[in-house]
């Protein structure tokens, strides 16, 4: 699969990197800012992972305006554990389409099954939608 991080931290787009290129998966690692938009709408991405605080903008408005590689991506949301999910950001994240919130620091058993978890669905998906 082709992984997008957006985090405001390169240890963690590092990190995932260096835990997620072994499996085989491609990860892109933009810097924050106006290059997230740009590697989004390059197109091709299956998992974004974002950092629910980005600094460049809101996460609301990043997703907003990521264009159609966003709404082909599945999205994991990253949160530092002292941030709650309250009920409100619960409902956006659902309107996202957000697969998986993981907090920081993420057990790596924990991102590796959920990545795993996400690409056998594409998988099974893109079987069911491949014309005979």
């Amino acid at each position: 699969m082709t992984i997008l991080v957006l985090d405001h931290d390169p240890a963690v787009r590092g990190t995932l990197r260096r835990l997620l290129e072994p499996d085989g998966h491609t990860v892109l690692d933009p810097p924050a800012g106006r290059g997230e938009i740009a590697a989004m709408t390059e197109g091709g991405v299956d998992l974004t992972f974002v950092d629910a605080f980005t600094d460049s903008r809101d996460l609301l408005e990043l997703f907003l305006t990521g264009g159609t590689a966003l709404a082909q991506s599945d999205i994991v949301v990253l949160k530092r554990d002292e941030q709650p999910v309250g009920r409100a950001e619960e409902g956006w994240l659902d309107a996202l389409g957000a697969r998986a919130v993981l907090w920081k620091p993420i057990p790596v058993r924990k991102l590796l099954s959920t990545v795993a978890e996400i690409a056998a669905r594409r998988t099974r998906w893109a079987r069911t939608e491949t014309p005979e």
